[in-house]
């Protein structure tokens, strides 16, 4: 038996006396062995074997312990490639979450841009239009300045709509730092309003302004609320159809006596909070009967490059990022901005501004700044005397004061009269205007050296007087200097667009003025050097607008067809000019130097060099052919202005 293994004992024969075991699972057994006499009686006594039967290698303790920590290690990684597919989905996933968000924007980008084409194509068709008419038509006077007054009212619209994105550029809405001052709110808003009276007229829109208030003081940017009002009336114009009504009104409004309608039954957001010690404020509202805001669209409208599609336009028109800017800026001033709307009757915008300044910290207020173009306080830095003004004392219209160069002022500010004569009277004649329109008139009858005017005046603004002048032959070639108290680049643009030689912002430097106006006559005079000393014949070298080109070719042109008439004289030339003996001798004097008569000799004496120095002809034929009778005054003439006889002259060209 083998104990372990065996259930019972296993008899052998005489023939068999072994036992076999195969198979033996490892473990310990007792071999035991019985055996019988010949007589057939067993032995009491037993033999035992313990047998110890061993396991394979792969089967010991520490080959499980081996298969436990591979199981271990292999379920490990299992787990870490499911956490890696994991990240990497996700990551597919959010990339292609951002990936979709960048094609939003894109998209966002590309409307915009094709909104803005659109938003340049319209003043660019509206200003190609009417020259294009103006070009090919004989049209009266009247008529030519509709379609100029046209072209330059949409210029200015494609000048503000390019500002507004380099101002929208340079701003930083987390960093937006207000420069705020205290003035009526109620005339700027007026003034913003007028700006579109015109578009208003073109698009066949009522636009009405009530302003409930003939003043009221505000402290506010006014560079950025410009911003503001101006962004909310041009989207008020975008969606408003022909024959439409725009309201902008202006209201006081306190925590006492004013309660917020109820607007259950329209679409409404507000963004901004007003201060809590604010009592009272003033609501600007900018209402339309356009087509309205839907609830889907009305909390998206702030966003930059957000755009509503119109029904019945191939186009989307939108808000870009006007309304983003003009978002920001109310907060900035810590102050509302609503939208109430509702499809199919319209839209009202209210911006609520805080009155007071208790709001704002010290850092954004304007300590300095000067109220308005017409500045009521305006420092003189030194004492005005008396005797030169009359009993109002104010410089009279026109009075001069007799020096070297005239200079014409114009301005509606007695101030700013009396200081500029006092910083200028020393080293120039000064003659006054209190408005543009009699500053135009007394431009025209003293042709004046130099023009200083200001921008804002009754009657006739400083950019339109400046345009007028600059494309009035008899004025083009004075100097004009634009004086202002608006500090915004697009201001300066305008300006200078209109023909302005230079822009001053008030209050500004004395000596950097008279700098200013000196180095312009000083060029100006070596101009006229220049043509003395080189004899020059071309009116591009000389002349510095268009008009005047115009006006010295015609001139020359004129004594040409008669330069070999000797009865051509100075009556006759300003006959066929059509203009006055004075005016043609102030401008030729402005321009060249050189009084009526001196002009007429220094271009027949050209034409007589030009003819010696190309044709072979003879000094007493060319003195014939220039118009000069006498041959030894043309002699004298000639060497007195090229420092050579003409016998000379032929030696130097023909040896």
């Amino acid at each position: 038996m083998l104990e372990g293994f065996n259930e019972s004992w296993t008899l052998t024969t005489s023939e068999r006396r072994f036992a076999s075991y195969t198979n033996l699972n490892p473990d310990t057994y007792i071999f035991r062995v019985r055996s019988t006499n010949s007589d057939g009686i067993w032995n009491s006594e037993e033999a035992s074997l313990k047998i110890v039967i061993l396991p394979p290698l792969w089967k010991t303790w520490w080959a499980y312990a081996a298969y436990i920590l591979v199981f271990l290690i292999l379920l490990y990684l299992l787990q870490m490639q499911i956490i890696n597919m994991t990240r990497l989905k996700h990551s597919l996933q959010i990339e292609q979450l951002r990936h979709e968000r960048d094609n939003e924007l894109s998209q966002m980008k590309i409307n915009f841009f094709t909104n803005l084409s659109h938003e340049i194509r319209t003043p660019l068709t509206l200003i190609l239009g009417p020259i294009e008419r103006i070009l090919k038509s004989n049209e009266g006077v009247g008529k030519i300045q509709q379609q100029v007054r046209l072209i330059n009212k949409n210029a200015k619209r494609l000048l503000r709509l390019t500002n507004q994105l380099l101002n929208y550029k340079d701003m930083k809405f987390d960093t937006l730092k207000l420069n705020s001052a205290k003035g009526n709110i109620v005339k700027f808003t007026k003034e913003i309003v007028m700006a579109f009276k015109q578009q208003a007229q073109i698009k066949h829109i009522d636009l009405e302004c009530v302003l409930e208030e003939e003043k009221v003081d505000l402290w506010y940017d006014r560079n950025k609320l410009e911003i503001v009002i101006y962004n909310l009336i041009s989207n008020a114009f975008k969606f408003t159809p022909v024959e439409g009504h725009i309201v902008v009104s202006l209201r006081k409004r306190n925590s006492d006596g004013h309660k917020r309608e109820d607007y259950k039954n329209f679409n409404y957001t507000y963004y901004g909070n007003l201060p809590d010690m604010c009592k009272e404020w003033v609501e600007i509202s900018i209402k339309d009967n356009g087509p309205g805001i839907s609830s889907k669209h009305i909390n998206n409208i702030f966003q930059r490059y957000f755009h509503i599609a119109q029904s019945g336009k191939d186009e989307e028109s939108g808000f870009g990022i006007g309304l983003e800017q003009a978002k920001n800026i109310v907060e900035t001033h810590q102050g509302v901005i609503e939208i109430i709307s509702k499809e199919g009757i319209g839209s009202e915008f209210i911006v609520s501004l805080p009155l007071g300044k208790e709001h704002l910290k010290e850092s954004e207020i304007d300590a300095d700044f000067k109220n308005s173009e017409h500045e009521d306080h305006y420092q003189l830095p030194i004492e005005i005397d008396e005797p030169e003004y009359e009993e109002n004392n104010t410089l009279k219209a026109g009075q001069a004061y007799v020096n070297k160069s005239e200079i014409l002022i114009i301005d509606d500010n007695p101030d700013i009269i009396k200081y500029l004569n006092q910083v200028l009277k020393s080293d120039y004649k000064v003659i006054v205007a209190f408005d543009g329109r009699s500053g135009y008139e007394l431009a025209i009858e003293r042709i004046p050296e130099l023009i200083v005017s200001d921008v804002l005046m009754p009657e006739m603004d400083g950019l339109e007087l400046c345009r007028r002048l600059k494309s009035d032959i008899r004025t083009s070639h004075i100097p004009i200097f634009l004086l202002t108290a608006r500090t915004s680049l697009a201001y300066q643009l305008e300006g200078y667009e209109m023909g302005a030689d230079d822009y001053i912002t008030k209050p500004f430097n004395e000596k950097t003025l008279k700098a200013r106006i000196r180095n312009v006559l000083t060029t100006r005079e070596k101009l006229r050097e220049r043509y003395k000393r080189e004899h020059l014949i071309r009116p591009g070298d000389i002349a510095i607008t268009t008009p005047d080109e115009k006006f010295l070719e015609q001139l020359m042109n004129i004594i040409e067809e008669n330069i070999s008439d000797p009865e051509f004289n100075v009556e006759r030339l300003t006959k066929e000019m059509g203009m006055s003996h004075s005016l043609i001798y102030k401008k030729l004097i402005s321009l060249t130097d050189l009084n009526i008569v001196e002009f007429i000799r220094s271009v027949r004496l050209n034409c007589a060099a030009q003819l010696l120095s190309k044709a072979k002809m003879q000094v007493s034929e060319v003195c014939v052919e220039v118009g000069f009778t006498d041959a030894k005054y043309f002699s004298k003439c000639f060497q007195k202005q090229f420092n050579k006889t003409p016998s000379e002259f032929i030696s130097e060209y023909h040896g």
